[in-house]
Order: C-alpha cells, then sequence, then structure tokens
C-alpha cells in the first residue's frame, strides 16, 4: 500500500478522489491525482514528479518573460521617440508662451506638420498676432493717454501753483485789509455794508454785527450838502472813482472828518458787483489846517496892516520932501529932493500894491510897472505928446525883496531918460519891457530859478562917449549898480541909437 496524502484523505475522510501537489513516498514534490473506486476497493492513484509536470510551463513563462521583456524594450523606445517627436514641438510651443508670456510678441512657432501639433502651433500663431496687434493699439492708446494725462497734469500743476499763488496773494490782501490803518468799507450795490474791516470799528464806534446790513447813512452828520451825494452816486453808479471829505458821526455822536474814496468792484464781466470806500480820518489835521487858516489870517491883517503903514509912512517923507521943495531955490536942491521923492515913491508904491493884492507876498509887476511909469511922468510934468512911454511886460510876479529893487532901478533909468534923453523940443519913446527867457547862460548860475530879462530903453541921445556907467560917480548908476547886485543878476548897457539897458535876474 503507498502512504501518501491522496491515498491517506480518501481513505480518512472517504473522499472520493483529489488533486495536488504533495510530497510523494519519495519526498520529492509532486503532482498527484486520485480516485476511489469502491467497486473494486482500489484507490486508482497517477502521480507525476512536480518538476516533470511544470517544465513545460516553466519554458514557457521563461519564453513569455524574455518576449515580454523584449516588448516592453520595444514599447519603452517606441514611446521615447514618439515622446521625442511629440515633445519637441510642444516644448517649443510652451516656449514660445513663455515668451509670449514675457512681452515678446513678435515671438512665431514653426509649423511642420498638419498635425494636431500644427494646428496648435497656428492657433497659437494667430493668437500671438492677435495679441500683437492688440498690445500695440492699447500701447498707442496708453501712449496717447499717457501724454494727454502729462499734459493735463502739466496743466494742473500750474493750475495748483497759481491757484497757491492766488491764495496767498488772497491772505496778504486779506492782511492788508484787516491791518490797514484807513477805514475800509464794503457795500453792495443797493449801498448796504457787507463788510468793515477792524479800523472802521475803532474809528466809528459801532460794532460789526450792527453795521452789517446797514447803509453808510448811519454815519451821516447832516452837515454835508445833498449835492455832495448825488455827484458821489452819480460817478460810482458809472464807474468812476469818487474822492471827497466827510464830515460824519460816530456811534457816541461826535463829530469827525474822513477823507474818502469810493470807487466800484465789477465782475469779469464787467458788471457792477460792489462799492469799495477806503477812507482816513482827517479830523486832527482838519483842526490844524483850521488853526493855520485863522493864524495865516491873523498875518494877513498884520501884513496889511504893515504894509500899509509904510506905505503911508513913505507918502508922509514924499509929502514933507515936496513941502521942502516949496521952500528951496536952487536948482540942484530941488533936483536931488525930486529925485529922493521920486525913490520914496516907487517904494511905496511896491507897498501899496502888496496891501492891494489878496497874495501879500508877491505882486503883479507888470501892473506896477505901469503904475510907477505913468507917476514919473507925471512927477516930471512930461508932455504925452512929445515923449511917448511904451510898457511890453508879461505877466511877471515879484516878491517884496525882488520888486523893491527892480522898481528902484525902473525909477533910477527912466527918471534919466525923461532929464536927460531928449532935448525940449524933441520928441521920444521912452520903453520899459519885461519878459521871462528860457535860453540864457545866466540859467547856468541859476539853475533852479525862472529867468526875467527887463529892458529899459529910450530913442534919445544916449549916455555921453566913453562913460563907464559901472563906475560913474553919479548917485543914480551906483544906486542901480548896488541894486542889480542885491537882485543877484547882470546889466548890459547898449549906445545904439539912444540907451538900452538890460537887467537879468532870477525868481
Amino acid at each position: 500500500m503507498v502512504d501518501t496524502e491522496p491515498v491517506r484523505r480518501i481513505i480518512e475522510d472517504d473522499n472520493s478522489g483529489m488533486t495536488s501537489i504533495y510530497p510523494g513516498y519519495r519526498g520529492v514534490p509532486v503532482v498527484g491525482a486520485s480516485i476511489d473506486i469502491p467497486e473494486y476497493g482500489w484507490i486508482l492513484l497517477a502521480e507525476v514528479d512536480k518538476a516533470e509536470a511544470f517544465a513545460p510551463l516553466k519554458l514557457m513563462r521563461n519564453i513569455a518573460v524574455i518576449l515580454g521583456g523584449v516588448c516592453s524594450a520595444a514599447v519603452v523606445g517606441v514611446g521615447i521617440v514618439f515622446s521625442l517627436l511629440t515633445s519637441r514641438p510642444i516644448n517649443k510651443l510652451k516656449d514660445a508662451t513663455d515668451r509670449l508670456a514675457a512681452g515678446e510678441f513678435k515671438q512665431k512657432v514653426a509649423i511642420k506638420h498638419n498635425d494636431e501639433i500644427g494646428a496648435l502651433a497656428n492657433s497659437f500663431n494667430t493668437m500671438a498676432e492677435e495679441i500683437k496687434v492688440l498690445t500695440e493699439s492699447l500701447e498707442r492708446r496708453i501712449a496717447e493717454r499717457t501724454q494727454e494725462l502729462s499734459h493735463t497734469n502739466e496743466e494742473l500743476l500750474i493750475e495748483i501753483y497759481w491757484r497757491k499763488r492766488t491764495e496767498e496773494e488772497l491772505r496778504k490782501l486779506s492782511r492788508a485789509v484787516e491791518q490797514s490803518s484807513s477805514t475800509i468799507v464794503i457795500t453792495d450795490i443797493n449801498g448796504d455794508i457787507e463788510y468793515v474791516n477792524p479800523k472802521f470799528i475803532q474809528t466809528t464806534g459801532y460794532t460789526f454785527v450792527e453795521v452789517i446790513g446797514q447803509n453808510p447813512r448811519i454815519l451821516k452828520s447832516g452837515k454835508q450838502a445833498p449835492e455832495v451825494y448825488k455827484e458821489l452816486w452819480g460817478k460810482i453808479k458809472s464807474g468812476k472813482e469818487w474822492r471827497g471829505e466827510f464830515q460824519n458821526k460816530k456811534k457816541n455822536g461826535e463829530l469827525y472828518w474822513e477823507s474818502a474814496s469810493i470807487s466800484s468792484a465789477k465782475d469779469e464781466k464787467g458788471t457792477i458787483t460792489n462799492y469799495v470806500a477806503v477812507k482816513e480820518d482827517i479830523t486832527e489835521r482838519k483842526k490844524a489846517e483850521d488853526q493855520i487858516k485863522a493864524s495865516l489870517r491873523e498875518k494877513e491883517v498884520l501884513l496889511k496892516e504893515i504894509h500899509h503903514r509904510v506905505k503911508n509912512n513913505m507918502q508922509i517923507i514924499s509929502s514933507l520932501l515936496n513941502l521942502q521943495l516949496e521952500s528951496i531955490e536952487d536948482e540942484n536942491i530941488r533936483q536931488i529932493l525930486k529925485e529922493s521923492r521920486n525913490r520914496v515913491k516907487s517904494m511905496a508904491l511896491v507897498h501899496e500894491k502888496l496891501y492891494q493884492t489878496k497874495d501879500l507876498s508877491r505882486i503883479d509887476f507888470g501892473e506896477y510897472m505901469r503904475s510907477l511909469t505913468a507917476s514919473l511922468l507925471r512927477a516930471f510934468g512930461v508932455n504925452t505928446d512929445r515923449v511917448q512911454l511904451v510898457n511890453d511886460i508879461d505877466e511877471v510876479f515879484l516878491d517884496v525883496n525882488k520888486a523893491i529893487p527892480c522898481g528902484l532901478i525902473t525909477n533910477e533909468i527912466v527918471s534919466n531918460s525923461i532929464k536927460y534923453a531928449f532935448s525940449d523940443s524933441a520928441t521920444g519913446v521912452i520903453k520899459v519891457s519885461m519878459h521871462k527867457i528860457s535860453d540864457c547862460g545866466f540859467r547856468d548860475l541859476n539853475p533852479q530859478s525862472e529867468i526875467v530879462e527887463l529892458v529899459i530903453s529910450d530913442n534919445g541921445v544916449g549916455l555921453p562917449e566913453g562913460l563907464d556907467f559901472r563906475h560913474t560917480k553919479t548917485l543914480g548908476m551906483e544906486l542901480v549898480n548896488t541894486l542889480v547886485g542885491q537882485l543877484d543878476g547882470s546889466i548890459e548897457y547898449v549906445n545904439i541909437n539912444g540907451a538900452e539897458f538890460k537887467i537879468t535876474f532870477g525868481v
């Protein structure tokens, strides 16, 4: 009996048979199959060594492994080749995509095959071209917009600069108005107050709240004539400036004087929107002016009295000389007294003219000369039909320091002409002229003065030949030379067709 596992299982387990791999009776693994044949009490057992049984399978396995390895290698090789053929254009496409993403919009992918990769590359090239066109368009628009923004930004910076400048100027103006020493009032076109500066409040005593919305007539004192306000409104409504003075009234009733300048403020269209008044308190100045006027009136009265008394005293002297003449028989002495009397009269006439003028410091010398020469003709008893006197005198005003010497000079020279220029039967002309001149070497010595030229001439016999009038011993000519020196002037003499004296001096 064979003691093997299939036999035992059939015997012990009452199995009908089995097939399995198990150790054989020789201790070698075998592949066995057993079956129970109960009719005969036999157990049919067939065994074959495992190695022998599986030898064809191992051969097939080895062949399969070899074939699998070869096939795998072939597949891998084909895959690598396919991968290389497929991935190279894809990598190129990827590189092109990366460069496109980096901004290289001119990038193109070469198309070598009409397969899916070629179609993808073509789509990529189309997309890249569209992106390039779009990018260039955007860049142009961005450049244009950047230029516009740059220009706008520049304009904005300029606008900001000028706005800051304007704001600073407005602040300066505001500070100037607020801190001004003058009263400033701004009204609307109806004259209602919209603004006053602190100086207004200080001057009038009104508060800011009290005057806003009020009319400036709250300051009226009733001392101003209605015509003044009519003229004021007429000027400022026409856009002109009005200047004048007001005597106004403060809140406490105190009167004060203001010098005012009122003008209109216009908008950019030229429409008047406001009126602006700039006023200065001149109360103290007015008081000083009143005091000066009062003092001047007192001085005028005093000067008039002085001139009147000097004139009267000189007339008394002249009258005394006339009385003395009546008792003198010596003709030489009588002539000397007449000359002295005429000199006194010429000086008295200056004071008389000063007394008669409103301006006590100057006289109209033309009027004076006409009176003086007429007086000399009467004093010497000259027949005006025989000796004619001609006056050609501009409107020249002289103060007393110039008038008296000039009058005495005229008195001496005209007196000499009356006495010596013409014989008893001869006729002639004495001419007195006085003019302001502009072109004269004398101005170089007196650049700040007006230059006056006094010319006294006659058509008589003239001075004796060879006579030096500057060094003559006669009192009259000595007096003339001395008086010319007092005038800081010059004298010239011409002896052609009579005597002509030209005196030049500054006034």
